[in-house]
């Protein structure tokens, strides 16, 4: 069986709805993993530090995608709740795909705070060429 979203339907905006448990992860992860290899640009928001898995093959062991990680217990900076502006526009001129692990943030309070100045940073500071963001 091949994949059930067509390719062109992964350059526009997709929401993956579900109740917990019933694989909207699962689902959005495949179609990153699609865009990844056609050398798309995507930007992963993940609030539960389950994306670093994008680094591994489905075996667990090799190498899967070089993506860098902000924040969370496999990142390769760490993150807190006054770094939005400053890892917005980082992420806003990069040319690769990255992950944004908020789940080391102490508290959602921490997490919204972080989010509202990313968000607007990134936002401002885009130069134009088009990249995905997945929450």
């Amino acid at each position: 069986m091949g994949y059930p979203i067509p390719e062109a339907g992964l350059d526009d905006r997709i929401g993956f709805t579900g109740t917990s448990g019933s694989g909207k992860t699962y689902a959005a992860g495949t179609a990153v993993e699609k865009l990844l290899t056609t050398g798309a640009r995507v930007v992963i928001v993940d609030p539960l530090g389950a994306w670093w898995g994008l680094r591994l093959k489905a075996d667990g062991k090799s190498k899967g995608f070089d993506l860098p990680i902000f924040g969370g217990e496999h990142g390769d900076l760490p993150l807190n709740e006054g770094a939005g502006k400053l890892i917005g526009e980082t992420v806003a001129g990069m040319a690769e795909s990255c992950i944004v692990d908020l789940s080391a943030l102490p508290s959602k309070s921490a997490e919204r705070r972080f989010m509202i100045t990313f968000l607007e940073s990134m936002y401002r500071k885009a130069n134009g060429s088009p990249f995905h963001v997945v929450f």
